[in-house]
């Protein structure tokens, strides 16, 4: 589903000129899961290496993922959360779609990264703490081994 070689041009692309992430952002609304999943991936790049450039459009990527049943969406939302300041509105509803996703997906990297956004949501907000504390003991107890290990990491933290 991802072209990494096209992901990384857009990266490019994205980084040298800004305006062109707005492109992206209402690529996560494309028909097209190829488009959604690639824009996806390229704004949570650019979230990781330049938060700034991002944070102008997190309500509209918060309410552009809220109701994504796209795997690539949903992995690369949950690992985008953690470069976004948000709101504390766009903070629930982030919080309510990781919980949905990681109790409802058959994908353990969706399942995985949600819990992992979850931690990077309740380390800035102890609120938050029993949501991760939930998914962190099922991930402990029925997760694959890769949820195990990540549990085992974020529990340590």
């Amino acid at each position: 589903m991802r072209n990494l070689g096209q992901a990384a041009e857009a990266l490019s692309l994205a980084l040298a000129d800004p305006s062109l992430i707005s492109e992206l952002v209402d690529g996560l609304g494309d028909s097209s899961p190829l488009i959604q999943g690639g824009c996806a991936n390229v704004l949570e790049n650019i979230g990781r290496q330049r938060p700034d450039l991002i944070q102008p459009y997190a309500g509209q990527i918060v309410i552009a993922v809220r109701n994504s049943d796209q795997k690539e969406v949903q992995w690369h939302a949950a690992q985008l959360v953690s470069h976004l300041n948000l709101d504390c509105e766009q903070q629930e509803v982030m919080v309510e779609c990781l919980s949905q996703w990681f109790d409802r997906s058959k994908s353990s990297i969706v399942r995985t990264m949600c819990l992992q956004g979850l931690h990077d949501l309740a380390e800035r907000d102890q609120t938050l703490q029993p949501a991760f504390e939930a998914r962190l003991g099922l991930a402990l107890e029925s997760g694959t081994a890769a949820m195990k290990a990540r549990a085992r990491k974020l529990d340590k933290l």
